[in-house]
């Protein structure tokens, strides 16, 4: 029977969702209302006589020791606090406690009684409210993009907020919440239709989707990403945007560069075309090894492709040049200079043909020697002739000699005048007389 107004108010004061106790000074157990069946799966006899901290969590009792039961302590009224206790089946639950205090005559604590009830959903709902406020703001603040919230409406889309590169962008001077509709901050209708169905495609797909997006001459990598709330009311996604204008303008760059290299490897095509089919190509190594050769240089010397191919260039050695003929063109090329001069060579059958001869140096990206390449035209024509008329003009010095007559020619292109020995002799001068 209950009989003091301690106890009525115990009574009154206890339903299923709250749980009331009263409490010695020490703070032990001396009632429980039936509610704690409900709340901690405990019957009220379980707890009659317990520690109350013996069931709170590890890491908030001091919080309490140092909050209510020392303001009890001293007879001090404490504001409600929030706190985790174990249930009977094993895990924590959230609980909220005011705590009121009994005195007796003397003025001194006699009970403690405490209502308590149970928070555990408003207490995870504010936890998974921070995270989201937490990913909201890293989301938000992520440096490097454009970012914001776009809900899908019936005809079209709006931002529903907008961080401050998105803001910027856009040219909106608001707060974060703007809600601006696209029409309003300059899109396209063309634009807006392409967004639209991209949107749609997001939200009902559940799918990230990306696509790349002109903005004031700015290049965008777009990304939408579907929201899913529960009791959500409407279509949210998440926009990010990241300028790729750089990227883009480098890939336009390099892509010059290649059309000019391709039209520079085009027209060296067409120079390489035009040497083998005008001159007697081939390149060498180092060595003078043959490793290269037009059709030409196989048709004049009457050696195939492959009879040349790793051969040395004394193939084709005539003999007739002195060594240091060949000393002074070796120290030519190998310095790095270009060499040219007039060599006789022999065919495979051992017929005997003039070139004029130009060899180069083939550098590589260090500036080292790798390869000589050599352009040859034939001049075998007019050596035979410059032979023929030697021989003319010797045999014409013989006769002249034989016959006591002298002559004399001059050459109009060259603006020379030539003496015979016996010219020279009927006009008494030296035989070096030009």
């Amino acid at each position: 029977m209950l009989e003091t107004s301690v106890d009525y108010k115990l009574l009154v004061e206890s339903s299923v969702n709250h749980m009331t106790a009263l409490h010695s000074a020490e703070g032990h157990y001396l009632y429980v209302s039936p509610s704690i069946v409900h709340i901690l799966g405990y019957t009220p006899e379980e707890m009659l006589g317990k520690d109350p901290y013996d069931f709170f969590h590890p890491n908030d009792r001091e919080r309490i020791r140092n909050t209510s039961h020392r303001l009890a302590a001293e007879g001090k009224q404490a504001q409600s606090i929030t706190y985790r206790i174990l249930h009977k089946d094993g895990h924590y639950i959230w609980l909220e406690t005011s705590q009121d205090l009994v005195l007796n005559e003397k003025g001194e604590l006699d009970r403690i009684i405490t209502r308590s009830v149970d928070v555990s959903s408003k207490v995870e709902t504010e936890h998974d409210l921070e995270i989201t406020k937490s990913y909201l703001h890293s989301f938000f603040h992520a440096g490097g993009a454009a970012r914001g919230i776009i809900q899908i409406l019936e005809s079209g889309f709006e931002f529903v907020m907008l961080n401050d590169e998105a803001k910027g962008l856009f040219s909106i001077e608001q707060e974060l919440l703007v809600h601006r509709n696209a029409r309003d901050i300059g899109f396209e209708k063309a634009d807006i239709l392409d967004w639209s169905t991209k949107l749609e495609l997001c939200y009902s797909t559940l799918k990230t989707v990306k696509f790349e997006h002109n903005i004031n001459s700015r290049h965008f990598k777009v990304y939408f990403s579907p929201i899913t709330m529960e009791d959500s009311q409407g279509k949210f996604v998440s926009l990010v945007m990241i300028d790729i204008s750089q990227k883009v303008n480098f890939e336009a760059a390099l892509k010059e560069k290649d059309e000019e290299i391709e039209n520079q490897k085009f027209l060296l095509t067409s120079i390489n075309n035009a040497l083998n089919q005008s001159a007697i190509i081939s390149r060498a190594d180092k060595s003078g090894i043959i490793v290269a050769v037009n059709q030409d240089f196989c048709e004049v010397s009457g050696y195939s492709e492959d009879e040349l191919i790793g051969q040395n260039h004394n193939l084709l050695n005539s003999g007739h040049h002195p060594k240091s003929f060949w000393t002074d063109m070796w120290k030519t090329i190998l310095s790095g200079k270009r060499w040219r001069g007039e060599v006789k060579n022999r065919t495979k059958n051992g017929q005997f043909y003039w070139v004029d001869s130009v060899i180069s140096p083939i550098f590589n990206s260090k500036g080292e020697i790798i390869q000589f390449l050599s352009i040859r035209y034939l001049i075998t024509e007019r050596k035979n002739n410059e032979i023929k008329l030697r021989n003319i003009k010797n045999f014409l010095d013989q006769t002249n000699k034989a016959a006591k007559v002298g002559g004399w020619e001059y050459d109009v292109e060259t603006n020379s005048l030539y003496w015979t020995s016996i010219t020279k002799q009927i006009h008494e001068v030296g035989p070096d007389f030009v």
